[in-house]
Formats: C-alpha cells, structure tokens, sequence
C-alpha cells in the first residue's frame, strides 16, 4: 500500500507481472498528503490511512469508508 502527496493512496501488488497488474485499486484518501497507513494485524482487508487533518478506517474490496474521525 502506498499514500500519496496528493491524498490519494494505492493498493499494490509484488506479484503482478506486468506493471498494470501491479497498481491494483487506487482512490482518493485525502485532500492532502497521506502520512502513514497501517493494515489490521488480523484483518488484513481493514486499513487506516492518516492525513488533512483525520483518520479513516477503510475496507479493502471497495476501499469504501468506513469511519472517519477529524480533529
């Protein structure tokens, strides 16, 4: 997984073979730099992305969101 500059963040994958397997779904997080996100130990498809001001909980297969909370 990888966060952007630009507040949008990537799910990869190292087994792809040819480079347009490899960026797998993409969506935009944040309206600004995403700073770090972070995969559920047990859930692999939960993740938290950090960035703008919030924390957002998403699920993987549609990387729909799941909570958001703004400070």
């Amino acid at each position: 997984m990888v966060g952007t500059e630009m507040g949008s963040a990537h799910v990869c994958s190292r087994k792809a073979k040819t480079p347009s397997e490899k960026v797998g779904v993409s969506f935009q997080s944040h309206y600004g730099p995403v700073y770090a996100i972070q995969r559920h130990p047990t859930y692999p498809k939960h993740f938290l992305t950090i960035g703008d001001w919030s924390t957002k909980v998403r699920l993987r297969p549609l990387s729909r969101l799941f909570l958001c909370i703004r400070s």
